[in-house]
């Protein structure tokens, strides 16, 4: 699966500004799946056309959004050794 979660992403950004943001520094984003939003902080499962966009994107992690340092993880294994949409 060619994806990461994005978290700690204000919840003033709008999923436009998360996708343009990946999109200018990992590569094409292919969707922008919502997982969370608890009125402070976002989280987002991002997926890219291209896998090699997913070692860019972690790198990502601690970078900026709206002034708050962002995080970006893996998308976990599930039990059945497949790679999914993360439990939220």
């Amino acid at each position: 699966m060619s994806s990461v979660l994005a978290s700690n992403i204000p919840s003033k950004t709008t999923p436009a500004q998360v996708k343009e943001f990946f999109q200018s520094q990992a590569g094409e984003v292919s969707d922008l799946i919502p997982l969370a939003d608890n009125g402070k902080v976002q989280k987002f499962e991002v997926l890219f056309k291209d896998p090699k966009s997913v070692s860019a994107a972690l790198d990502l992690s601690d970078a900026y959004i709206d002034g708050v340092a962002i995080r970006v993880d893996e998308v976990p294994e599930l039990t059945d050794g497949q790679v999914g949409k993360a439990p939220q």
